[in-house]
């Protein structure tokens, strides 16, 4: 088993963080950052309304 130190470990966890951020963005930051296609999917399913609440 290969004992991960120093720069070798460094590069091993920014591994892990950057997968997550590439899983994360589509679903969790693009939408804050631009909410305008969003909105109007959410206006088109639930009319001015909005979602039905319970």
């Amino acid at each position: 088993m290969v004992r991960l130190t120093g720069r070798y470990f460094a590069m091993f966890i920014s591994g892990f963080v950057g997968l997550f951020a590439l899983a994360t963005y589509p679903v969790m930051i693009q939408p804050m950052l631009n909410p305008e296609p969003y909105k109007k999917n959410r206006e088109r399913a639930y009319g001015k309304a909005g979602p039905p609440l319970g």
